[in-house]
C-alpha cells in the first residue's frame, strides 16, 4: 500500500472511532476486558502523542506519559493528539529517518503504516464496546494488516528475542499453518526456535507443502481472527480445517511477539514485564495489546496453601492474597478466616484495598516471589508464635516502589488500623 492510502485509512478509522465513543466512555470493551471505552480512547490518544514526541525529539521519550496527559479528558486528548500526529506526518517525508522498534525500517513511513493498522484494530474495539455494527475494513488494509502481524511482529520477534519463544516452540514437531484471504496466501512454518512466513500480498508461494491446518476467510474476517477481535457470541467468520494444536502454537507465538514488541519499544526492564498486558486505568503507553481474554499473560499456577481473601465476601471480581515478606521462610503466609470482619480482634489483618487484584490475575503470581508482590509492593510481616497460627499476624507494610509514596503500617494491635507516613 502507498503511504497516501495508509493516511486515508487512518483518517477514516479515526473519524469512525471519534463518532461512536461520546456517551459510552464507561462501557466495557469485550475484546480488552480490562478496559472501558474511555480507557481505549485515552490509550489511542497516548499512542498518537507518543509517536509525535518521538519524531520531534528524534528518540524515544525519556519521560512518559508527559505531565498531565494521563489526567486529560480522553476525547480531548484523542483530538489533540490526532491533530498533532497529522501535523507531524505532513511536515516529514515517509522516507525520513526516525526511530522505531522494528530494526529493518527506521523511517516515518513505518509509523504511518503502524498508526493506520493501530487505529483500525482499536476502531473495532470501540465498536465492540459501544455495541454498534462493525464497519467494513477495506480489503487492501486488512491484507496488509495480516502481513504486518505475521512478518513485522512475529517473524521479527522470534529472530530478535528467541529466548522468549523457547517454551512455546521447544516441543514443536514442526508445523505448517496455511492462511488464505481471498486470493492472498501465507505459509507459516514453525519448529523449535523457528517461525517463518512465506507469501503475502503480490507474492506467490513456492512448492505445495501440505499444511497441518488451514485458516481461510475474507481479509476482514482473517484480520479480526488473527487479532482476536471477533464479536463475542457470534460464529467465527473464518474456516479452520486441521490440527487444533497447530492453531494453539500459532496463537502462543502471536501473543508473545506482540507483547515483546511493546517491551522493546518502551525500554521496559525486561520483556517479561510486558507480558501481563494492559491494566485498567494505567498510564497507557504501548501500541500492542492483549489479543484475547486470558492470553498474553505469564502462565503462573496457584501454589498449595494459598489463602485467597475477598474484601467483599469472596466476590468473583476482587481478591486479596497475602504472602510472607521474609524471603528466608518458605511457603505462603497463612491468614485467618473472615479477615473482613469489622470486629476482627487485634493481631488479625484488617480489610484493606491496597492488595486487591483483578480476577484475571493468577493467584499464583505472588508465590513466585515470597518477598512480596513486585507490582504493588505489598508485603506481610508476622511474628512467630505457638503453632504459627494465623492469629499471630501482627502487621503489614508496603515498600516504596518506583515513584510511588511509601506507606508503613505499624503494629495493628497498638495503632489505628492503618497509620500512613
Amino acid at each position: 500500500m502507498e503511504n497516501s492510502r495508509f493516511l486515508e485509512c487512518l483518517d477514516s478509522d479515526f473519524r469512525r472511532l471519534r463518532l461512536i465513543v461520546p456517551g459510552h466512555l464507561d462501557s466495557v470493551v469485550p475484546s480488552c476486558p480490562d478496559w472501558t471505552v474511555g480507557d481505549l480512547v485515552q490509550h489511542v490518544g497516548m499512542v498518537y502523542l507518543h509517536k509525535v514526541t518521538g519524531m520531534r525529539e528524534g528518540t524515544e521519550p525519556e519521560e512518559w506519559p508527559p505531565p498531565g496527559a494521563a489526567e486529560e479528558e480522553p476525547i480531548a486528548l484523542l483530538d489533540r493528539s490526532y491533530a498533532a500526529l497529522l501535523e507531524e506526518f505532513a511536515a516529514r517525508t515517509p522516507e525520513e529517518h526516525t526511530g522505531t522498534w522494528y530494526g529493518p525500517d527506521q523511517t516515518v513511513g513505518f509509523w504511518i503504516r503502524r498508526m493506520a493498522q493501530e487505529t483500525v484494530i482499536h476502531r473495532i474495539d470501540g465498536e465492540l464496546g459501544v455495541g454498534v455494527p462493525i464497519a467494513p475494513v477495506p480489503d487492501d488494509l486488512a491484507v496488509d494488516g495480516i502481513d504486518e502481524l505475521l512478518k513485522v511482529f512475529v517473524v521479527f520477534g522470534v529472530s530478535e528475542w528467541s529466548d522468549y519463544f523457547a517454551e512455546a516452540l521447544s516441543d514443536s514437531p514442526g508445523r505448517t499453518v496455511a492462511i488464505e484471504a481471498d486470493g492472498t496466501h501465507w505459509r507459516v512454518t514453525t519448529g523449535p526456535g523457528k517461525f517463518t512466513v512465506e507469501g503475502g500480498p503480490a507474492e506467490k508461494l513456492r512448492g505445495t507443502a501440505a499444511a497441518d491446518v488451514t485458516v481461510s476467510g475474507s481479509p476482514t474476517a482473517v484480520l479480526r481472527w488473527a487479532w482476536n477481535r471477533e464479536t463475542p457470541g457470534e460464529p467465527s467468520a473464518v474456516t479452520i480445517v486441521g490440527d487444533a494444536d497447530a492453531v494453539a502454537e500459532f496463537r502462543r507465538c502471536v501473543v508473545i511477539a506482540t507483547q515483546l514488541q511493546l517491551a522493546a519499544h518502551h525500554g521496559r526492564d525486561g520483556a517479561e514485564r510486558s507480558l501481563g498486558g494492559h491494566r485498567t486505568k494505567q498510564a497507557f503507553q504501548g501500541d500492542f495489546h492483549i489479543l484475547t481474554p486470558g492470553e498474553g499473560r505469564t502462565e503462573l499456577h496457584p501454589q498449595a496453601r494459598v489463602t485467597v481473601v475477598g474484601p467483599d465476601g469472596l466476590e468473583a471480581d476482587r481478591q486479596q492474597v497475602f504472602h510472607r515478606e521474609d524471603a528466608s521462610r518458605s511457603g505462603p503466609l497463612l491468614v485467618a478466616e473472615g479477615l473482613d470482619r469489622p470486629d476482627a480482634p487485634p493481631g488479625e489483618i484488617l480489610r484493606h484495598p491496597l492488595n486487591e487484584h483483578p480476577s484475571q490475575a493468577a493467584t499464583g503470581e505472588l508465590t513466585e516471589h515470597p518477598g512480596g508482590h513486585e507490582q504493588d509492593g505489598v508485603g506481610t510481616h508476622r511474628a512467630r508464635g505457638e503453632g504459627d497460627r494465623s492469629r499471630h499476624v501482627q502487621r503489614r507494610g508496603i515498600k516504596h516502589i518506583g515513584s510511588r509514596g511509601a506507606v508503613n503500617v505499624k503494629d495493628l494491635a497498638t495503632a489505628a488500623p492503618f497509620e500512613k507516613h
